[in-house]
């Protein structure tokens, strides 16, 4: 599996919208910006949409928090779906993921898929569908 949008499918299979899904796309970031070096991280951040997520979701008194940190990507989504729609977190997450995962090399993919997030959705991933 080398396409991220296979594995955000599997997150969402988990329970479109549930804290299984959420969870699941919370670890596929992390995992994903775990593999990135500070230079793509900063690509992350300044992704548009990525980037647009972090200008309107941090509040004034976040301004000093890295924006190359996962974990003010994640706060930003959290605080997003808390102000306007939960939906919006799930979609900041996948936003997030398809933006750690465009700037990830092979070697970055590879060990993406040998992950314990990657194993866990993998045969989920790999069903079959209707």
């Amino acid at each position: 599996m080398t396409d991220i949008q296979t594995y955000i499918d599997a997150a969402e299979a988990r329970g479109r919208g549930s804290r299984g899904e959420l969870d699941a796309l919370k670890a596929i970031v992390t995992t994903a910006a775990g593999l990135l070096g500070a230079e793509a991280r900063t690509a992350v951040a300044a992704d548009p949409e990525v980037e647009d997520n972090l200008e309107f979701n941090l509040r004034a008194e976040q301004a000093d928090l890295d924006r190359t940190e996962p974990a003010t990507w994640l706060l930003a989504a959290k605080q997003h779906g808390s102000d306007e729609d939960p939906d919006h977190e799930f979609g900041d997450l996948q936003a997030i993921a398809r933006a750690a995962w465009s700037q990830m090399g092979p070697d970055e993919v590879a060990r993406f898929e040998a992950s314990d997030i990657a194993r866990d959705l993998a045969p989920v991933a790999a069903a079959p569908t209707a």
